[in-house]
């Protein structure tokens, strides 16, 4: 049902009936994103093949002889 309003406003006012179809569309509308949303939860997800575990490589020691850190100790001298 339409009002005319003076200076050209018009308003759209919703009775009841109008509004009943929309309801139920809007029902439906739910219903099937609810089903949507069900089958996407159904999709399969594939398993990522896991990685082997590799072996820590060995340290390469080099042949190097350490020498002696030597200590200077003062030398006290009794009379």
């Amino acid at each position: 049902m339409k009002i005319n309003l003076p200076g050209n406003l018009s308003l759209y006012v919703e009775s009841r009936l109008d509004s009943l179809p929309l309801q139920s569309n809007q029902q439906q509308e739910q219903q099937d994103k609810k089903t949507s949303k069900k089958n996407k939860a159904e999709v399969e997800i594939k398993q990522v093949p896991k990685a082997k575990r590799q072996m820590k490589p060995l340290a390469v020691k080099p042949h190097v002889k350490v020498k002696p850190i030597k200590i200077i100790r003062p030398r006290i001298k009794r009379p």
